[in-house]
């Protein structure tokens, strides 16, 4: 697959989901106009038939272990040069300085180009996550390699996170954001944009590109495009922060991750992620992936384990099919034994349940809805 005087390409976390993204659109649209080195951690979570996958569209598969500098370097010694590199840092703790190892090795192989996976505001430095991928950038900068960085917005994929909530007969999506708004966006279309400046890198270096989902939604919106793609209904609910801090720790969420995940909570309840860009349509001549579409194409995900009004498990979601069998949706206010009743606001129209935009975070009531038609 390789060919002499085409540039080599190293793509890191090959195996992951924005790794494997990038995978499929390289060797589906620019088959043949680069040379493709895959890496993937020395301690692979990729499946055996993943890495054969893997080897079977590059030039090579090298595994790396990023803890490890003098190991990173010999694993890439087989490889002649490095043009470019995409770099989509680890879920570690200090993946900062794990990345700053690639880029040094890589560095002795001549690269030209470096495309980094970022954060959306990450140059503010509001938190935890933000305040580490500014770190990468940072040395980057410093060492003068020319670069693209993709500050992208919290990924649709880690809905994926919340399988188990979907197990129920009405599913729930919980998430301490109040009112806030966000416009997750698909691994598919980081993905897309990253090919579109690894093909043509004169034309991108130096630029910093925001990456976003086409629409900001706020939950109660994502839980209405959830019903929608799952054909099932699924409400939102304004937890607080232990209460998701809480949830974290039972599915084993390591501390440091949990406290990130819950400062981007906060941020979005802020309105910090509100903003749509156009930067992907720019670069790919495509809005991007709704939140509709993610659940839809993950529906048999979703909907594995749902369990039957008894609290049995079934495979089949036809009762919730029959109850969405129209596109006309409307809200109602829920309750169950989690979940307060919704209270009572003072706002100038006197509507019991409107609240003023400006009011605080603590303010704002434990929303929870189910979508559902009107039949």
């Amino acid at each position: 697959m390789s060919g002499k005087g085409l540039p080599t390409l190293l793509v890191t976390g090959a195996s992951g989901n924005i790794g494997k993204a990038l995978v499929h659109r390289l060797a589906a649209q620019h088959q043949g106009r680069l040379n493709v080195v895959y890496a993937v951690h020395s301690k692979p979570t990729a499946s055996t038939q993943d890495l054969a996958a893997l080897r079977s569209r590059s030039s090579a598969v090298v595994e790396l272990d990023y803890d490890q500098p003098a190991s990173v370097a010999k694993a890439l010694e087989p490889v002649r040069r490095i043009d470019m590199l995409f770099l989509v840092p680890s879920h570690a703790k200090d993946r900062a300085r794990q990345a700053a190892t690639v880029i040094d090795a890589v560095r002795a192989k001549g690269v030209k180009l470096v495309v980094l996976v970022s954060l959306l505001g990450c140059q503010s430095r509001a938190g935890l996550f933000a305040s580490q991928f500014r770190d990468i950038e940072e040395y980057i900068e410093a060492i003068g390699i020319p670069h693209v960085f993709l500050r992208c917005s919290p990924l649709q994929h880690n809905f994926l996170t919340l399988l188990k909530n979907f197990d129920e007969p009405i599913a729930t999506i919980a998430m301490p954001i109040g009112l806030g708004g966000y416009a997750p966006i698909h691994v598919a279309d980081i993905a897309a944009a990253a090919a579109a400046v690894l093909v043509d890198p004169e034309d991108h270096a130096g630029k910093t590109y925001t990456l976003t989902g086409p629409e900001v939604l706020t939950g109660v919106s994502i839980a209405g495009k959830a019903s929608r793609g799952l054909e099932r209904p699924v409400r939102f609910i304004n937890c607080t922060v232990d209460e998701a801090r809480d949830a974290m720790l039972r599915a084993g969420t390591p501390e440091w991750i949990r406290n990130g995940f819950l400062e981007l909570y906060v941020l979005i309840g802020k309105g910090f992620f509100a903003t749509p860009s156009p930067d992907l349509a720019f670069l790919t001549c495509f809005k991007g992936t709704s939140m509709e579409e993610f659940f839809r194409e993950n529906r048999a995900m979703f909907n594995a384990r749902v369990k039957d009004s008894d609290g049995t498990s079934s495979s089949s979601s036809s009762s919730s099919k029959a109850a969405l069998a129209t596109p006309q949706l409307a809200l109602e206010p829920a309750r169950d034994a989690g979940t307060a009743a919704l209270p009572a606001a003072s706002s100038s129209s006197g509507h019991p349940h409107r609240m003023r935009l400006d009011s605080p975070p603590s303010a704002w009531p434990r929303t929870s809805f189910v979508l559902h038609s009107k039949l």
